[in-house]
């Protein structure tokens, strides 16, 4: 969650390229370093999402995991080697969403 003033906000992320997804910046940089060596390709995305807390943060993440469910099949279109099953793997929640509950 993030805050500024009085707005909070629930952000998901997560870094989705060639069928892995993973959240760890330094896991994305060692894979794009390697993607660069081995395959000659850096692309890939990230994904992020945000929901502002207007009752509370578990409702929000509720919306926001609701959202990213119906946007996961439309993603593997436009990642490179992505697939909608590693998007909505990667929505299992987290230790920080653990901790909304």
């Amino acid at each position: 969650m993030i805050q500024k003033g009085l707005d909070r906000q629930v952000v998901l992320y997560w870094y989705q390229e060639r069928g892995r997804s993973f959240s760890n910046d330094y896991l994305g940089r060692y894979y794009m370093i390697r993607d660069a060596l081995v395959m000659r390709r850096t692309d890939g995305a990230m994904v992020r999402v945000s929901q502002p807390v207007t009752t509370t943060p578990r409702a929000a993440l509720a919306q926001e995991i609701s959202f990213l469910r119906s946007l996961a099949p439309l993603l593997s279109r436009y990642i490179p080697g992505g697939t909608a099953s590693g998007t909505v793997a990667a929505l299992t929640p987290s230790p920080e969403e653990e901790l909304l509950r």
